[in-house]
């Protein structure tokens, strides 16, 4: 356990020698992937597809650190941790021009009422994460634009400690409702298959891939008669036309990026 921990500066430093600079005059789009709970692969499944994603049909190739918290990579790459997270966003200030650049931050893992996302892997002493904790990082890092999409149970709960002028916020489900399909048996959740999968390979616009999504999970909900989670979304109002801006300099001809399930896993009607 204390090599393991103790590893994490060694392991994040070789990360982030990775990640391209910026190049001036010209926004880029720069990503952290945060899989928070190690015991279901979902989690860690929705952070190697947004890698995938984002590199392929965002410009964002070589501008993205994953923090995963699974059995499988935690010799391989950083811990999904609070530490972690804010040394990743204080590393990507050092790649990234942060008046101009954008930062889209996703976090993935099981959420509580309170609010806080699950912070696990075995038996790790890991600190939970809480709105503030996220917000507090952000701020240090002093990053400007932010899009911020959190999918997990109740995470509607985490806009108000987030929102601000030049941010972007998503989340699975409002604030007193859950999200659905996490389990060990699942590929994706809902929202990720939705969001991740179904929209961003239809549209690089934010705000149209929340609707798709929203307009999709509503659908599988009235199917198997869930309670509707009801996905959220806050839009400061300073980012939208940086974004637009943003999205003009992508290339027209972008691929599809298909998920492709890890051949351990089955499918179940928790990944529709």
């Amino acid at each position: 356990m204390e090599t393991l921990l103790f590893a994490q500066s060694y392991m994040f430093a070789d990360e982030l020698r990775k990640v391209q600079p910026s190049t001036p005059g010209t926004p880029h789009l720069y990503a952290i992937g945060f899989a928070g709970d190690g015991d279901e692969s979902v989690f860690r499944n929705e952070v190697e597809f947004l890698q995938k994603l984002l590199a392929a049909r965002f410009d964002a190739t070589d501008r993205i650190l994953e923090l995963v918290n699974s059995p499988q990579t935690y010799t391989t790459i950083p811990l999904a941790t609070r530490t972690n997270l804010q040394n990743a966003l204080g590393g990507l200030t050092e790649r990234m021009d942060r008046d101009n650049d954008i930062l889209f931050l996703f976090l993935t893992s099981h959420g509580s009422e309170d609010p806080e996302l699950l912070v696990k892997l075995g038996d790790l002493p890991l600190d939970q994460l809480a709105p503030a904790d996220i917000r507090d990082a952000l701020d240090a890092a002093r990053i400007r634009w932010r899009v911020i999409v959190i999918s997990a149970c109740y995470s509607g709960g985490f806009i108000p400690a987030l929102r601000e002028p030049h941010t972007l916020i998503i989340t699975a489900a409002r604030a007193d409702r859950a999200s659905f399909g996490c389990g060990s048996d699942s590929q994706l959740t809902w929202f990720g298959k939705a969001f991740l999968v179904d929209a961003l390979n239809h549209t690089t616009d934010f705000h149209a891939a929340y609707l798709e999504a929203q307009h999709t999970i509503a659908q599988w909900e009235k199917r198997d008669h869930e309670t509707p989670s009801e996905p959220q979304f806050w839009e400061g109002p300073l980012i939208a036309a940086k974004l637009a801006a943003w999205r003009a300099t992508l290339p027209a001809d972008a691929p599809l990026v298909p998920f492709a399930p890890p051949p351990t896993a089955t499918r179940n009607r928790a990944t529709p």
